[in-house]
């Protein structure tokens, strides 16, 4: 497993032979939880997973728009 920090905001890209996969990070002060930001190609499927790794959940991007959040600080 490979584990990265990205300040608020910033993220990472995952090249693939189906397209770029660009994942961002914003971080709510005073929550636990973190919102994730994907923007892939439609033919790629974004899966949750829980704690131990089980699949959670199944979707693909609704757009093929390559973005970036705006973040408001």
């Amino acid at each position: 497993m490979l584990v990265l920090t990205r300040p608020d905001g910033e993220g990472i890209l995952l090249e693939t032979p189906d397209g770029d996969i660009k994942i961002f990070v914003e971080r709510a002060s005073g929550h636990r939880r973190v919102k994730i930001f994907c923007d892939a190609p439609r033919q790629i499927s974004i899966s949750r997973i829980d704690k131990d790794g089980t699949k959670v959940g199944n979707k693909k991007c609704q757009s093929t728009r390559i973005t970036t959040p705006t973040f408001h600080g």
